[in-house]
């Protein structure tokens, strides 16, 4: 990669492809994370609390961290590592979470590599989701992804919305094939997504699938590792771009 621009371009795919569900609570699932911070919870410090004027910690980030960002407002993806450290922080934190038995879940939660992986996915989703309402994405591959994602969930709900009227009086077993083939859409719709931005002229997305295999590489290399952490602790001060990219993958 020649840049912090192109790492960051082919980080922000790669969330995306990686990442991008119609419910959050498939990037971080309860039931694989039991005693930890669930996708909801750890989704209410992200997302600013309107009835306290709390704000979040995706607001909190990219005010404290404006250089992690070009003057377009185009977000520096490679630093996905920093904002879980900062969010971490900031969990941590009694002036923030008043709550004891908050912030204790919390770090509790934090301590858990894959629990990490997945708040990562989560969190990444969210600001590229943020971007994109603002039409600051870097790329057109993630904004096609995220973009769609986010048109699903809607399509989703609304669907949802008719079956549960039109299920009181329904067949059950039909409802529930309707519902079947409903969440199978998104799957062979993004496949379709990918196909089409590859098969045009897209030269990032292009660019992205020389660099995946690598990334891929690395990345099970450093998995492989006795003892590989998530480097959390000390990243807040990174500004070596080998570094962050290095950290970026052992995260995702």
């Amino acid at each position: 990669m020649r840049s912090v621009e192109d790492a960051s371009a082919a980080a922000e795919i790669f969330i995306a492809e990686t990442y991008a569900r119609l419910y959050f609570n498939q990037i971080l699932p309860a039931k694989e994370f039991p005693g930890l911070m669930s996708s909801h919870q750890f989704l209410a410090w992200v997302n600013d609390h309107r009835q306290s004027g709390r704000p979040g910690l995706l607001q909190l980030y990219i005010k404290n961290f404006p250089q992690h960002f070009s003057p377009s407002g185009r977000w520096y993806a490679i630093y996905l590592p920093v904002a879980l450290s900062f969010a971490r922080e900031k969990l941590s934190d009694k002036n923030y979470v008043r709550s004891a038995r908050t912030r204790a879940l919390a770090k509790k939660s934090f301590e858990s590599e894959e629990w990490v992986r997945a708040a990562a996915g989560v969190f990444g989703v969210k600001m590229l989701e943020f971007l994109a309402a603002r039409r600051a994405l870097r790329t057109d591959a993630a904004r096609a992804i995220v973009e769609a994602n986010c048109q699903f969930r809607f399509l989703v709900k609304e669907f949802a919305a008719v079956v549960g009227r039109v299920g009181k009086s329904g067949d059950p077993e039909y409802l529930a094939r309707v519902k079947e083939m409903f969440d199978a859409v998104p799957v062979q719709v993004f496949t379709k997504v990918l196909r089409k931005i590859e098969a045009q002229s897209g030269i990032e997305y292009r660019q992205y699938l020389k660099v995946k295999p690598r990334m891929l590489r690395l990345l099970g290399k450093t998995g492989e590792r006795e003892g590989a952490v998530i480097p959390l602790n000390s990243l807040r001060g990174y500004t070596d771009p080998l570094a962050l990219i290095l950290a970026f993958l052992l995260l995702v």
